[in-house]
């Protein structure tokens, strides 16, 4: 009985210390996608919108020094959402104050939200569509 007691009593502090901290997550300090990425797909909007790019149609240089975008847009299917003609943009990250928290910050480009930024090494992800916006796909 005695160990039982002594069991319990032990457990909820082996919980508490094998909690992690991750209050310093990247999360909270997003960078931008640095260099080259080609926009292979644009899709979502309440209209359920999906247009495909060839990789190399439009391609997005962020530079992250600089927080500028330079972006070359080679599309000329005009009915394709494509977002930016060839042109070099500013970017800044602001507090996501939508609901719900998709992330902790959305990436804006020249004051337009485009959202989270998912990244892994081939593929970037942009996405709003929280909000019925769009959902932007690239690769390296």
């Amino acid at each position: 009985m005695k160990k039982t007691a002594l069991l319990l009593l032990l457990l909820p502090s082996i919980w508490m210390t094998a909690c992690s901290d991750d209050d310093n997550s990247n999360v909270n300090d997003p960078q931008a996608a640095e260099g080259q990425w080609k926009l292979v797909n644009v899709s979502g909007s309440i209209a359920g919108t999906s247009h495909d790019f060839a990789p190399g149609t439009i391609t997005w240089t962020f530079d992250e020094d600089a927080n500028t975008v330079t972006v070359v847009n080679n599309n000329t299917n005009e009915n394709a959402e494509d977002f930016f003609a060839s042109g070099t943009y500013d970017f800044h990250f602001e507090a996501n104050q939508n609901t719900p928290d998709m992330c902790a910050q959305s990436l804006f480009i020249e004051n337009l939200e485009l959202g989270c930024q998912t990244e892994t090494a081939t593929q970037l992800v942009l996405s709003q569509t929280w909000a019925d916006g769009y959902q932007l796909t690239f690769v390296k």
